[in-house]
């Protein structure tokens, strides 16, 4: 009977492998961990760099809250009010001082809507001159708009709007009471109930009385 030879596993073979498994998984670790490291280096330094941003130019936190170089629904050019369906309205641009130029939308009472439409500049400015009265609605985001005023200042503004809050409404008010004749300045709030939101305040059936 012949004698089975087995030969003894080969140790040192083994001890490399593991030596190797445990020299990639190293490298594994230290390539994460220096991943790691760089990317908390980066976002500490955007962190700083928004910072230090918004200190010198701070007009940079009112393109980010007010966005108003975004315009929405996009791709719509808002010198031509037709192309929204405001066929009764027409651009016109005044010049507020050197170098700044104002976009205006000017539109007519309903009662003369079908004969605005396709009337010209002129005709628009005519329109001032017929009795009556003009309404100007100024939307900005500036806090310098606020001045001394000879016509009377009236905030109308609903409790539940959610783009501008009632409480940045209210302050308004007090500083153009502080600014202005007590008398001179009156704020109407409409109970959050309503419905109004932002932009309902059209259908409250008793605005022509407040406004008159």
């Amino acid at each position: 009977m012949k004698r089975r030879v087995v030969k003894p596993r080969d140790s040192t073979s083994g001890v490399d492998a593991a030596q190797r498994t445990g020299g990639d998984r190293r490298k594994e670790g230290t390539s994460a961990g220096w991943w790691l490291k760089r990317g908390v280096w980066a976002l500490f330094v955007v962190f700083i760099l928004v910072l230090f941003s918004l200190r010198i130019l701070p007009e940079l936190i009112q393109h980010f809250v007010h966005t108003h170089r975004i315009r929405v629904p996009f791709f719509v050019d808002l010198s031509q009010p037709a192309d929204l369906s405001l066929n009764h309205t027409i651009n016109m641009y005044l010049t507020s001082e050197e170098g700044i130029s104002l976009g205006v939308w000017h539109t007519v009472p309903e009662s003369r809507w079908k004969e605005a439409q396709g009337k010209d500049l002129a005709w628009y400015q005519n329109t001032f001159s017929d009795g009556r009265p003009v309404f100007i609605y100024l939307h900005g985001n500036t806090g310098t708009s606020l001045k001394k005023m000879r016509s009377r200042i009236l905030f109308l503004h609903s409790e539940d709007d959610h783009l501008v809050p009632i409480q940045v409404v209210q302050q308004m008010y007090k500083v153009a009471v502080s600014a202005q004749n007590a008398e001179q300045v009156k704020m109407v709030s409409f109970d959050g109930s309503l419905g109004y939101l932002h932009n309902g305040l059209y259908r409250d059936p008793h605005l022509p009385d407040i406004l008159k």
